[in-house]
């Protein structure tokens, strides 16, 4: 934790045969506590058509769905306002789920979160 803030940074797979994100937007409070406008960074670890060939990232926008991963190259950085409705199309559905095998999209993402504190103080019994 450093002025308040922290980040989570990870690899994501979205598996072939169904892996996915819902489309949805994401908290902003940790950058903002900081004074940051809230972008998302995200890695492509995979290229679409090599590592799999259907569904991938995504943003809507004016009411249009724009498929980054139609365009992105191995190692590109996608940089988006994370308040933007985005998400994971299924990969690759119409294929066999085997979470045994490291396959699909993979992604690098490195998000900025608030530090909230002890949780365990919110749910402990309040004195009467």
């Amino acid at each position: 934790i450093e002025d308040g803030v922290w980040t989570a940074a990870r690899i994501q797979q979205y598996p072939s045969g169904g892996g996915f994100m819902s489309p949805h937007r994401d908290v902003t409070e940790g950058a903002k506590s900081v004074g940051l406008e809230y972008v998302q960074l995200l890695l492509l670890m995979t290229k679409k058509g090599v590592d799999y060939e259907r569904g991938g990232g995504f943003i809507q926008r004016n009411g249009e769905t724009i498929m980054w991963d139609d365009f992105g190259e191995l190692g590109d950085v996608i940089v988006y306002d994370g308040s933007t409705m985005h998400g994971v199309q299924d990969i690759d559905p119409h294929k066999s789920l085997d979470l045994d095998t490291f396959t699909g999209r993979i992604v690098a993402v490195c998000p900025l979160y608030k530090d909230l504190g002890d949780v365990a103080k919110w749910n402990a019994p309040k004195d009467r």
